[in-house]
């Protein structure tokens, strides 16, 4: 069911969703290792596993394939994931390789459905892999749907161990920005400001939810002029979407959540978890959407002028909708929401501190099914 939002400006709290989170994080960092830690907290793509050893042990052997189209295929084993990366499909012309198919296998065993579906970017990390054992990886390009090319298998044995290691939830999150319609345009010195709000966002979430849910983001900027319906018919314009993202070389597994700003649709809204009947394995994906210009009431407490601050409170709010519907398709029961307040059983302030304070008491973010995000 698609809800939709008002928004109310009240003075918020700081302590509760800007202060205590930070102050955990430096508490976790000092309590958990002595050493600089290999990535971020935050990460800039997606770290499933964090790793906060100073060295990896690495068993990695290629098997050689004549007929390799991809190049340089590496496969860095952690315990219970697995950081791929590779050279792009070569003496493709650009433009045409619409996005990347991993397969995995065990020992002895054949390659059959592809554990997962990547955009242009030459970079996965694998989850949910056993510790200890052997797996075979490998990639091919896909051209207008269709498999072409692939790379060198490569040969990992996992880590035995789990030591030091730090897990949380990962949720693939594609950012359509649509900056030519013909309900309007977003001027292009806009676009930066769009992302830098979505940020803010993203980090509040990963704070409050105590390093436990990262959205790994990946951005559409939508160029083409595209036309939609009336600006009210919000199901019309999801199916428009859907279309585009065929058109994009999406398939249906391929994000968890998809988030959408555009000046052709009206209104802040979130219809939870949907079939967009991309290609691929059939299932849900999370959708929520922001009309352009977005304005809201309710104020982040900084001082960016690159970063539009109004997004950074629609998008958290609406997300969060689609991160509740994601959870819930999974056999969780919902979380509570910022339009009943009057609902949730722990003390809390308003609007920001309110949303820090769910994402806080969630406990479950790394149950997820096997089809489902990453851990």
């Amino acid at each position: 069911m698609m809800r939709t939002c008002h928004f109310f400006y009240t003075e918020t709290k700081l302590f509760f969703f800007f202060v205590l989170p930070l102050l955990f994080s430096f508490f976790i960092s000092n309590l958990l290792t002595s050493q600089e830690m290999n990535e971020p907290l935050l990460p800039d793509d997606f770290i499933i596993e964090q790793t906060l050893m100073s060295d990896v042990v690495e068993d990695s052997d290629h098997i050689d394939n004549t007929t390799a189209a991809i190049e340089n295929l590496t496969v860095e084993p952690r315990a219970t994931t697995a950081v791929l990366s590779w050279e792009p499909l070569q003496n493709a012309e650009p433009g045409v390789v619409q996005g990347y198919t991993i397969s995995r296998r065990t020992e002895g065993d054949m390659y059959e459905a592809p554990v997962a579906y990547t955009g242009t970017d030459t970079f996965y990390i694998d989850s949910r892999l056993e510790m200890g054992t052997t797996y075979y990886y490998m990639i091919t390009a896909r051209i207008d749907h269709e498999e072409s090319g692939q790379s060198d298998e490569v040969r990992i044995t996992t880590l035995p161990t789990q030591d030091n290691l730090y897990t949380y939830a990962n949720l693939k999150t594609a950012v359509l920005i649509y900056i030519n319609t013909n309900a309007g345009e977003i001027p292009d010195d806009q676009i930066q400001r769009i992302k830098n709000a979505i940020e803010v966002a993203r980090s509040f979430i990963w704070r409050n939810s105590l390093m436990k849910l990262n959205l790994q983001v990946t951005y559409y900027v939508i160029g083409d002029h595209k036309i939609f319906g009336d600006g009210g018919d919000y199901w019309g314009s999801v199916q428009k979407t859907a279309e585009h993202l065929k058109e994009l070389g999406v398939m249906n597994t391929q994000y968890d959540i998809v988030y959408r700003v555009s000046p052709a649709t009206g209104g802040y809204w979130s219809y939870g978890v949907l079939n967009l009947d991309l290609p691929g394995p059939v299932r849900q994906t999370g959708f929520s959407h922001s009309v352009w210009p977005t304005r809201s009431g309710v104020r982040y407490h900084g001082h960016d002028a690159d970063t539009h601050y109004d997004l950074s409170w629609v998008f958290l709010h609406e997300v969060q909708h689609a991160i509740d519907a994601v959870y819930n398709a999974n056999g969780l029961p919902q979380k509570h929401h910022g339009d009943r307040p009057h609902l949730f059983p722990y003390p809390a302030g308003e609007h920001y501190d309110f949303q820090a304070k769910m994402f806080r008491v969630f406990d479950k973010y790394e149950e997820l099914l096997s089809n489902w995000g990453g851990i």
